[in-house]
């Protein structure tokens, strides 16, 4: 490839299902080494491995925002996903339910400077079993327009969760959801 003057630094990163985990093992890697900020919005989320980075990121002093979808299309997914809202509220990560139509972006911007996108979820099922393809980038002025056009935006038209408490539905829910 040749380089393009004023280009930015890209990767596809590609998932077979059950193959690899390399997304998972992308994410992971940049919640563990984030510095400053993650900005995570995803309609499925439920993976344990990413709950434990994103907790361990919050309770290092990185400021962690997730945006997960008020509604969602598979009522088990959301009970699955808010099984986990403790855990994460616990350890200082900042919960936004998106209101109104179902968020099904899947983005993330990190220190400001490097964001990915793409097909991935970040539930279990997505990370292990689904072929799935996003894309990683390192530009400062990507991650602002994201962080801006979209995080900002939403966040306006979220409700920030302050404490939750699953039912047993949501905590069965979240100890399913990755067989289903």
């Amino acid at each position: 490839l040749k380089e393009v003057p004023g280009g930015v630094e890209a990767r596809v990163v590609y998932h077979r299902g059950n193959e690899d985990r390399n997304i998972k093992a992308m994410y992971l890697r940049a919640f563990y080494t984030a510095q400053t900020s993650i900005r995570v919005a995803v309609p499925y989320f439920a993976d344990p491995d990413i709950v434990d980075a994103l907790s361990a990121a919050a309770g290092r002093g990185v400021k962690v925002q997730l945006v997960l979808p008020a509604a969602n299309n598979k009522g088990i997914a959301m009970r699955s996903s808010r099984s986990f809202y403790p855990q994460l509220l616990k350890a200082g990560v900042e919960i936004y339910e998106y209101q109104g139509r179902m968020a099904h972006q899947k983005v993330a911007v990190l220190d400001g400077v490097w964001s990915t996108f793409g097909s991935s979820n970040l539930d279990s099922r997505s990370l292990k079993n689904n072929h799935e393809l996003n894309l990683a980038i390192l530009d400062e002025k990507l991650a602002g327009y994201i962080g801006r056009e979209m995080f900002d935006a939403d966040l306006l038209k979220s409700e920030r969760m302050l404490k939750f408490s699953p039912g047993l539905l949501d905590r069965l829910a979240g100890h399913l959801y990755p067989w289903l």
